[in-house]
Parts: structure tokens; sequence; C-alpha cells
């Protein structure tokens, strides 16, 4: 068997098609009535994310329109090259004057490859993020040596304790010395990233500062959103209603697919992550405990079940990476036999893939890095360059060959 048919196929079909034309085919999704608890959930959940109730109602009338979200990214205060590709191949097929809504997983622990627990960027001198003589720097300078000794090439500040980086993003607040940790960072620095709030969720201060810079970056406003938050919350809503798609769902006693939720458990060095499948239940937990924990986010609600609810419940068009191609469509087919799939959309869609690493002008496109020198990017500028330029490095890491 071909390993990761369908990116080969798309890489294959698009290999040399210019940006400037495969990126409008993402967006090219019907309008649709989206589901009104949930219409309201996401306004309400962009305001408490801590963005302006004018421009949550905007996003929420959008997505009527335009059914469409990036759900790529993990919960992060700054992306990195990957996620910053992603977001120059989605922005150019979006266009101009339209919000860039991201649903980003917050089911993922602090120290994923995204690196949620820190601020990431490339070449900047650790005398270009902090004050001089503070704390932080010296603190910074030690750590990258410490990485340097284990042979990383990471660049990161980090914001949370050593105790926290197995921990759940999900459900955290932001640590209690993260004011004073931004307080020891250059101004210019400072005023890039969002104010944290006290005992606030982290993922709404860490979406609130990635939407910030990546906003400035593109020219355009950018939205993110606390994936995994939203999907816990509708179904809580849902199970409360007593809705019968969502009792049929969670009632059955046989093997689901994929029917897991995360769990946070204390360790003795560091909180670590568990993944548990529900079978009828969560033992000793029923449904009333269920939607007492997605109340409380003592869940969270695992990949299967976040793409149950956007895409297949509520039709979203989700854009995506090259995992999430291979694996969306295996949920597809598998949800087919189903006796729910009279209500879902299990419909193919247009295409999804915005995976890419973009090098540009001979280096990786890293928000903080630009965003501290003045710099932006303009999609059109671009427009013209073949999908190739993105997909290579992607399909070298993957072993995919016979590209071209």
């Amino acid at each position: 068997m071909t390993a990761r048919p369908l990116l080969r196929r798309r890489f294959q079909e698009d290999w040399s098609e210019p940006l400037g034309e495969y990126a409008p085919r993402l967006f090219g999704q019907a309008p649709k009535t989206l589901a009104e608890d949930f219409l309201a959930l996401v306004e309400q959940e962009a305001t408490a994310t801590g963005y302006e109730a004018g421009l949550a109602r905007t996003l929420t009338a959008q997505l009527g329109q335009l059914p469409v979200v990036q759900t790529s990214h993990h919960i992060t205060p700054t992306h990195g090259p990957t996620f910053t590709s992603i977001d120059l191949i989605s922005l150019s097929g979006l266009g101009p004057g339209r919000i860039y809504p991201i649903f980003a997983f917050s089911g993922v622990p602090f120290s994923n490859s995204a690196w949620s627990g820190a601020l990431s960027y490339g070449a900047l001198e650790l005398t270009d993020l902090f004050l001089p003589q503070s704390k932080g720097l010296s603190k910074a300078k030690a750590a990258a040596k410490e990485r340097q000794a284990h042979g990383e090439a990471d660049h990161r500040i980090s914001l949370i304790p050593a105790k926290s980086r197995d921990q759940l993003v999900y459900g955290s607040l932001v640590p209690e010395n993260l004011p004073e940790i931004l307080a020891e960072l250059q101004p210019k620095v400072q005023a890039l990233l969002a104010e944290p709030r006290p005992q606030e969720l982290y993922s709404h201060w860490a979406a609130r500062t990635s939407a910030k810079l990546q906003s400035r970056l593109f020219g355009q406003q950018v939205v993110v959103l606390d994936l995994n938050r939203l999907v816990g919350l509708f179904l809580r809503g849902r199970l409360r209603a007593h809705d019968p798609l969502f009792l049929a769902l969670f009632g059955g006693t046989g093997p689901s697919l994929e029917l897991n939720f995360l769990v946070g458990k204390e360790g003795k060095k560091s909180n670590k992550v568990e993944l548990k499948p529900w079978v009828g239940g969560l033992d000793p937990m029923g449904i009333s405990g269920l939607i007492e924990a997605l109340e409380t986010q003592a869940l969270s609600p695992g990949v299967w079940l976040c793409f149950f609810v956007l895409r297949f419940y509520l039709g979203l068009h989700c854009l995506g990476s090259f995992n999430q191609l291979e694996y969306l469509e295996d949920y597809r087919l598998g949800l087919q036999g189903s006796p729910l799939a009279p209500a879902l959309d299990l419909s193919p869609g247009p295409p999804s893939l915005t995976t890419g690493r973009l090098v540009w002008q001979g280096a990786h496109l890293w928000p903080l890095d630009r965003v501290c020198a003045g710099q932006s990017l303009d999609c059109r500028e671009f427009a013209g360059l073949p999908m190739s330029r993105f997909w290579s490095p992607i399909a070298r890491q993957l072993g995919l060959e016979g590209l071209e």
C-alpha cells in the first residue's frame, strides 16, 4: 500500500500549481445554516478570550457565509515557520477584508512540537528580547546553553514551570509569574504580546497573543480560539439538553470510533496526560458526570470527538495538515455505516491541505523575528510561487519521492 495516498495524490495533482490559484479553492464551501447554539458559543468564547464584542459578532456572521476554519494549529503564543506557512497559504485564498479563524488544539501537553509553553523565535539574540541585566536574560542564557549541550537547536523562552512541561494546555491557567517574565522583556517585545489577565485560562492568553502577532504580520484580522474548549462546551450544552444524537453517541457500550478523552494526571516530578476511551462511560463517570467534567474542563475531548462535532455534525470545512488529510478521510468513511450517518455531513468537500514550510529570502518565517524588525508579509507577493515551494520540505520529511 502506498504511504499517505491522499497526500501523495494532492501533491502530484497540484505540485506545480501557483499559490494564487490553489489557495482560493480551499474556500470553495457554500454558505450554510450553522447551529445557533454553536454560533452563540463561538461569540461567547471569542469575547471570553479577549476579542472585542463587535469582532466576535462579525466572526459568527462570517462563519455562516463562509463555513471554513483552520484546524492545523496547536495553541501557542508564537507561531513557528510551519504554522506561519500554513497561515500564508490560507490567507492567500481567504482574500482581503475577511477574518481568518483558527481553531487551535489545546488538547496537547505544553511541550508539544509547537512549544505551547514558550515564546519561539529564529535568529533574534536574547539581548534583542530581554532587558539588559535582567534575571530573565540570565535564566534564558542558561537554558539556551543547556539545550545546546543536549543537541537541541530550538530557540525559545519558557513561560511555564518545569513541572508543567507535560501538562495539558487545556484547562490550565496562566502561571502566576507570567507577568513578571513578560515585564523583563524589551518594551518593543512586550508591546507585541497580549497582557495576561489574573487567573485567566492560558489558552485564552496564548490565543490572543498569537492572533495579535499574526494579524500584525499579515495586515489582516486573525482570530484564534481554543478548539477543544469550544467542542467541550458544545458537547456539554447538547448533553444537558438531552440531544438524542449525542446521547446515542455516548450511550453505546460497544467498541467506539476513537471516542476518547484526554485527562491530566499528577506526577511525582511533572504532570502527565492520559488518553481514556469512553465505552458507555468513563469509569466511574456516566453522562451526568461527563457534563460536569466538561463544564470544569476536567476532561478534554480527543481528536475524533473534535472533528465529529466540527466537520461531520456542524459541517464546517476544516483546513489542515498532512496528517489531518488522511485521518479525516478515515473518519468520514468509518462514519458512513453508522446509525448516526443520516444526521451528519459526510460529503468529501473541497481541498483542505494547507501544510507547508516556506523558505523565503534564505530564511524561515519566524513571526516574532519579522514583527520585531518591522517587517510584514503581503500574500500577493507569493501568488506566483508553485505549491512545491511550500510542500517540498514536507515531502522530504516524510520520504515521499517522485513528485516532480
